[in-house]
């Protein structure tokens, strides 16, 4: 007995049963320390503490936008060029307003000169050349950019769609617009050939005016309507060569031969004696015949 409680005096590893049981409970306690809370924090979890995508999301852009916010208010402090207070559209801000963000009088009125066409796009904005960058990295996302105006048919255009019958021999160059595919250029050109004519006698006869496309009788024939007793027709009995020969459908040596045969004649009686000068052919005879009379 002597001897066993000797040994364990000379072992300095020796670690007596009592020691033992101290160092077991002091582990424990320190365990206990450690998890006691996470235990609890997992038993006390609800519902209501887990958040949805949509609010993880929402939380995500707020904290951005606080974040850009707040580092545009840092930028700006220390400058003399301020963050708009609210999302503005430039064709509407005032030089005053233009001022408070820190432009001089004779920028703010530059920008909105420039701002009153309506500022489109980021690029449009930064063509601006009087806005420093400064200026322009602070408003670039409160700014409100001018949508495309949507295209207004005009009443002319609007009226080319609803004309119904329109008196080819008294319209004026103004009335041949409305129709689909005729300009200024083409109604002027109507007009006056009309004019050398007397009148149309067909529709077919606008293929003779300069420039005019022959398919597009399809088109606004269907708009038009001809009254040839609105022709004005030259009296053959009384016409000089002069006059007979400002008809389009008469050159000078017809006309003049007219004239010869009527001098003969002392007046022609029938439209067909004209037919009796070599110069008139059939063809000739059938297209002056609307516009002559005795």
């Amino acid at each position: 007995m002597t001897t066993k409680s000797s040994n364990k005096n000379e072992n300095p590893l020796y670690i007596s049963r009592r020691s033992r049981r101290g160092v077991y409970v002091f582990v424990l306690c320190c365990l206990a320390l450690v998890y006691a809370p996470r235990v609890l924090l997992f038993m006390n979890q609800s519902d209501d503490a887990i958040l949805t995508t949509e609010e993880i999301t929402y939380f995500h852009e707020t904290h951005k936008n606080t974040v850009e916010r707040k580092s545009k208010e840092y930028k700006s402090k220390g400058s003399k060029y301020k963050v708009p207070p609210e999302k503005f559209d430039p064709a509407t801000y005032s030089a005053a307003q233009w001022m408070n963000l820190g432009l001089s009088e004779k920028q703010a009125n530059v920008v909105v000169k420039f701002a009153s066409r309506g500022i489109k796009n980021e690029e449009q904005l930064k063509q601006i050349f009087v806005i420093p960058d400064q200026l322009f990295s602070l408003i670039k996302d409160s700014v409100i950019y001018t949508l495309p105006k949507v295209y207004e048919k005009t009443e002319k255009e609007i009226t080319k769609n609803e004309i119904i019958l329109l008196e080819l021999n008294t319209a004026t160059a103004d009335d041949l617009e409305k129709l689909k595919g005729i300009g200024p250029y083409l109604a002027s050109k109507i007009v006056n050939f009309r004019t050398q004519l007397g009148g149309f006698n067909q529709l077919e006869q606008l293929v003779e005016v300069y420039k005019f496309p022959p398919e597009l009788i399809e088109t606004i024939g269907k708009f038009l309507k001809l009254d040839p007793s609105m022709i004005r027709k030259i009296n053959i009995n009384s016409a000089t060569t002069e006059e007979l020969n400002s008809h389009p459908y008469l050159n000078w040596n017809q006309a003049n031969s007219i004239v010869k045969i009527r001098q003969q004649k002392v007046k022609f009686t029938s439209l067909e004696q004209l037919k009796e000068s070599v110069l008139i052919d059939e063809k000739t005879y059938k297209k002056i015949l609307p516009y002559v009379t005795l």
